[in-house]
């Protein structure tokens, strides 16, 4: 709330190019995002194998842990010794949001033109063949996450 609180303190609202400019940055698909630092070809390709997938119940015993070191209590009921509802709900959250991601999330992926090479080999009567390409329109594909 201090980041808003800072932007409006700054902006004159009877100034109608204000208002454009905070309209315009709270529109902005990376308002208070930053974004990630890519990770190159060959190491997404080795290590994408290495990681262990998604986990609900890691994900809940995450945040319950960011909890509880906070000084939230996350153990049983204090009074009357039930599962704490609380702990619960964070256990059913993670399992919806993972759901949701793996069943109904996906991924565009597009090719710029020349990042594919090609090199062939072959031969005929008049001698041996070497052909060298790459693509020369965007290409673009999907997958699913997993």
């Amino acid at each position: 709330m201090s980041i808003i609180k800072k932007i409006f303190d700054n902006v004159n609202l009877s100034n109608i190019i204000d208002v454009i400019n905070i309209l315009k940055t709270f529109s902005s698909p990376t308002f208070g995002a930053e974004p990630p630092t890519p990770i190159p070809p060959p190491l997404l390709l080795v290590g994408a194998k290495l990681r262990p997938g998604m986990s609900a119940r890691n994900l809940s015993k995450n945040l319950i842990s960011k909890y509880e070191q906070r000084g939230i209590p996350m153990g049983t009921d204090t009074f009357g010794g039930d599962d704490n509802l609380f702990a619960t709900s964070i256990a059913m959250l993670a399992e919806e949001m993972l759901d949701e991601i793996r069943l109904n999330s996906k991924v565009d992926v597009v090719i710029p033109p020349g990042t594919i090479q090609v090199t062939a080999v072959g031969g005929n009567a008049g001698g041996p063949i070497v052909v060298q390409g790459a693509n020369t329109t965007i290409t673009s594909g999907g997958g699913i996450v997993t």
